[in-house]
């Protein structure tokens, strides 16, 4: 396993605990604060670059194609979602994604455009 892999891995877990704590205060308090949505769970969505490039003939110019970059798993997401396989919708816009965040997720996510696309 390289350096690189083994720091994304260990990125991801932490990211996941991390939301896992900030999940399960949000399900605490939503009787509380009515203003936040509700939902039931995260759904992490990952890729697998090699197989997305060399089936997908249009996406060999993503940076996820790049062959100086050696993507192997690649976090598409981390989304709310609900029991009945919908997920909530028409959320607030925010700002971008910083781009102190952003280089954090490059070792896991190839690109700043799909980071900021993912956000949205």
């Amino acid at each position: 396993m390289t350096k690189r892999l083994l720091r994304a891995f260990l990125l991801l877990i932490l990211a996941c605990s991390l939301t896992g704590t900030s999940f399960a205060k949000h399900k605490k308090n939503q009787s509380s604060d009515s203003s936040q949505a509700t939902f039931d769970y995260y759904l992490l969505t990952l890729s697998w670059a090699p197989e997305f490039c060399a089936s997908n003939p249009s996406g060999r110019t993503s940076d996820e194609c790049n062959p100086n970059k050696h993507m192997g798993l690649v976090v598409h997401g981390l989304w709310p979602q609900y029991n009945n396989g919908k997920w909530p919708q028409d959320c607030a816009s925010t700002p971008p994604v910083s781009s102190a965040i952003v280089n954090q997720m490059l070792p896991i996510m190839p690109g700043s455009g799909l980071i900021q696309h993912e956000w949205a």
